[in-house]
């Protein structure tokens, strides 16, 4: 839908029917059981310097000063991996931070199921298939009101949007869920529901129904 919107705005006339596209929900299977203590953080994707996941360090920073025990897990490689290494060494919290570096796919499930919330703090998604993976795994998400975020992240229900000083709403609404478990359950059901709207083969057919339209009204 955000992408849509901005085709639209941009000046697009003709008519515009947005598909998701979609993902492998048996592939992101859901977590065997919700923390009665949640402390992971968890965040994966590119590390390039757009995706902003500084903003993550620093936020995280703050869920520290309530939270010590809490941990963040940054998975993915790219541009900016060093320097979010730097800077977790100079905020002092290098130790509490999990830097995995590429990983397989059985691997990122993995690191999904063992973690209790996703954050992002990527302001140029299209769509955020990363977040719908994790979704599908039971985490509820944090990210921030751009593009599609929104889309996906619908506010208090299975996830939050942080809107404003994005550190600091994301820092909050990190520390509502960790330490809320009851919050956390609640958000992870609806956000299991919300990745099973996406399912590929759902998105297949409505592809494919679009195609059969437009053959049978050129018929």
């Amino acid at each position: 839908p955000a992408m849509k919107t901005e085709l639209v705005k941009r000046g697009l006339k003709k008519k515009v029917i947005f598909i998701s596209n979609g993902i492998r929900t048996e592939l992101y299977p859901l977590k065997s059981a919700i923390s009665k203590k949640p402390r992971k953080l968890i965040h994966a994707g590119r590390l390039s310097y757009e995706k902003k996941t500084d903003i993550l360090i620093y936020a995280f920073k703050q869920v520290l000063e309530s939270i010590p025990d809490a941990k963040l897990t940054i998975v993915g490689a790219g541009p900016s991996l060093d320097s979010l290494k730097k800077l977790s060494e100079e905020l002092n919290i290098s130790d509490k931070i999990l830097f995995t570096g590429f990983v397989t796919h059985k691997q990122l499930v993995k690191y999904y199921q063992d973690s209790d919330i996703f954050l992002t703090a990527s302001p140029m998604e299209t769509q955020g298939l990363v977040l719908l993976e994790a979704m599908s795994c039971g985490l509820p998400a944090i990210g921030v009101d751009r593009f599609a975020i929104p889309n996906v992240v619908h506010n208090g229900k299975n996830g939050f949007i942080a809107k404003g000083d994005y550190v600091k709403s994301i820092a909050k609404h990190s520390l509502e869920l960790l330490n809320s478990p009851k919050l956390l359950a609640a958000m992870s059901k609806l956000a299991v529901k919300e990745s099973k709207k996406h399912e590929l083969m759902k998105c297949v057919t409505q592809l494919e129904d679009i195609y059969k339209s437009l053959v049978k009204s050129k018929k």
